[in-house]
């Protein structure tokens, strides 16, 4: 799949140093009972949960990190644009995805059952 409308595509080097630092941050945010065979998106225990991602997680953030996880794909985007390709989503396109900041202070992820979750982490 061509994300390349959603921004500048990360290089697979860094993007392999990102996602260790993603997991490292998220680290005692997982479900315990839940294989790390699963998705990152789908293991993460939420600070918050809705049923469909919450605009309001984003406030005052512009630049993101997404991570298609099942394409093995990261992107450097920003929140309207990743906002609007989700919400443009044909019902069969099923995406694990991590959205997060440059540090990983936080981590907004997106099941491939639609559940969307908010973590807050802890510096």
């Amino acid at each position: 799949m061509d994300f390349s409308l959603l921004g500048t595509l990360v290089p697979d080097t860094e993007a392999k140093q990102i996602r260790a630092h993603l997991l490292a941050r998220l680290d005692g945010y997982f479900f315990s009972a839940r294989s790390g065979a699963i998705p990152i998106a789908c293991r993460i225990a939420p600070t918050e949960f809705a049923n469909e991602l919450q605009e309001s997680w984003f406030s005052g953030v512009q630049a993101v990190i997404v991570y298609m996880e099942n394409y093995g794909t990261m992107i450097r985007s920003t929140v309207p644009t990743v906002l609007q390709f989700l919400k443009a989503r044909e019902p069969w396109q099923d995406f694990d995805v991590c959205i997060f900041d440059d540090e990983v202070s936080w981590c907004v992820a997106l099941t491939h059952n639609d559940e969307a979750k908010r973590v807050r982490l802890d510096n």
